[in-house]
């Protein structure tokens, strides 16, 4: 779970994208490594979910879903909260 914090949209010769930010506190892991307060992580949008992206949404909680395919993760899915 994290918080939206802003999202970019941008198009070239080989189609439409969108990165969105989101900020994330630090795992358990991470804390005891001396991390301190939180991180922000771009995630790219898969084209068929970037319609569901509006200004309205910055600053909601977001909760993103992903697949592996082959040895990497991908976004599936994002919902908000």
């Amino acid at each position: 779970m994290g918080k939206l914090i802003g999202y970019k949209k941008f198009s070239n010769q080989k189609g439409n994208y969108c990165i969105m930010d989101v900020q994330k506190d630090y795992s358990a892991r991470e804390k005891e490594r001396g991390s301190v307060g939180s991180r922000v992580e771009s995630v790219f949008v898969p084209e068929d979910k970037q319609h569901l992206l509006t200004p309205e949404c910055v600053g909601k909680q977001i909760q993103i879903d992903y697949e592996i395919v082959g040895s990497r993760a991908y976004m599936s899915d994002f919902r908000f909260k």
